[in-house]
């Protein structure tokens, strides 16, 4: 696809998925995406509360199922990044420092893990209810 047609498809899109060609620094693009991420989870929030969203519930699940699984790979490559970045430093406090936040990242994977399996036994049970309704 010609970059004039991409551009043209892009201006319908929302920012964090439109092509650009420039760079951003990645510690604002980083933080646009979780801005966009927290923003996406208050709207499926208010249209949630709507008695019409029921026959969307399975599909919901399975997205959250999947940005959870998305999120997860996120935690470990800040996990990585944070990891890269304390290598330089070899002071002892820095060093206690870095092992609560691996523990803390190691916390994050599990929990991540565990909330993506509720959201795929949730959804499987939805999608169960939904077709065992009289």
């Amino acid at each position: 696809m010609a970059d004039t047609e991409r551009q043209e498809q892009a201006r319908g899109m929302s920012r964090s998925s439109a092509w650009s060609a420039s760079r951003r620094a990645a510690d604002n693009e980083i933080y646009d995406h979780g801005c966009n991420l927290v923003e996406a989870a208050a709207e499926i929030r208010r249209a949630a509360a709507s008695p019409d969203a029921a026959p969307a519930v399975p599909a919901l699940l399975g997205c959250i199922e999947a940005a959870l699984y998305e999120l997860s790979h996120a935690s470990a490559a800040l996990q990585h990044a944070s990891e890269a970045q304390a290598e330089t430093v070899a002071n002892g406090r820095r060093r206690a420092v870095e092992n609560r936040l691996r523990r803390g990242y190691t916390n994050l994977s599990v929990a991540l893990e565990d909330a993506r399996a509720a959201a795929r036994a949730t959804r499987s049970l939805a999608a169960r209810s939904r077709t065992t309704r009289c």
